[in-house]
C-alpha cells in the first residue's frame, strides 16, 4: 500500500489501562466511525482490527485485537492509523477529504499565488491549513472554515483572508 491511496483515520496517543486498551485521536468526522471501512493499517502496513471502541469528550478508547496487554498498547504508541481511500464512501457535492487536499496549490481570492497545501492540523479549535508559502522556508496556519476557505477541491484551495493577514507571510518574500 502506498502512501496516495492511504487515507489517515487517527493516531494512537496512549496506552489505556493494563489491558490493551488505547487512546486514539481519530480525525474522522464523527470518531464513533474510525473502525467502520475495515481494518486499519500502519505505515508499516501492519494491520489492526478494532475489536471494540468508546468515544469520550477528547478521544476514542479503542481495542485491537490481539492487544491484550499494556505493554503491547504502549508500543503502538505513535502509530498513524490507515484506511486504502477506496474503503471510505464519496463524498458529497460540498464535501472532500482532507486527504485529498495534500499537496494542492493554494491561491489568494483575487488569483495570486501564495504557496501550497502542507498540511492540516487540529489542536482543538477546528482544522487548521498549514500552508508553504512560495519563497519562504517557513509556512502559515490559517482556520479550514468559512470565510478563511473561499473555495476547496482537489488540487486547489482559494483564501478569502482579512486584510492584513498575511502581512508577515507575502507571497515571494524570502526570511
Amino acid at each position: 500500500m502506498g502512501g496516495a491511496d492511504l487515507v489517515h483515520l487517527g493516531t494512537v496517543r496512549a496506552a489505556h489501562g493494563i489491558k490493551g486498551h488505547v487512546k486514539v485521536e481519530a480525525f474522522t468526522e464523527r470518531p464513533e466511525n474510525l473502525g467502520a471501512y475495515g481494518p486499519l493499517f500502519t505505515r508499516a502496513g501492519k494491520s489492526l482490527t478494532v475489536k471494540r471502541l468508546k468515544v469520550t469528550p477528547d478521544m476514542v478508547i479503542v481495542t485491537f485485537a490481539g492487544i491484550t496487554d499494556r505493554t503491547a498498547a504502549e508500543a503502538l504508541k505513535g502509530t498513524e492509523l490507515f484506511v486504502p481511500r477506496a474503503a471510505l464512501p464519496a463524498p458529497k457535492d460540498d464535501e472532500i477529504y482532507l486527504a485529498d487536499l495534500e499537496g494542492a496549490k493554494v491561491f489568494l481570492d483575487d488569483g495570486v499565488l501564495l504557496g501550497q497545501v502542507a498540511g492540516f492540523h487540529d489542536y482543538g479549535a477546528g482544522p487548521l491549513v498549514e500552508i508553504a508559502v512560495t519563497g519562504r522556508t517557513d509556512t502559515v496556519l490559517v482556520p479550514f472554515a468559512r470565510p478563511f476557505i473561499a473555495a476547496a477541491e482537489a488540487g486547489s484551495v482559494t483564501l478569502n483572508l482579512p486584510e492584513g493577514y498575511l502581512d508577515d507571510a507575502s507571497p515571494g518574500e524570502d526570511r
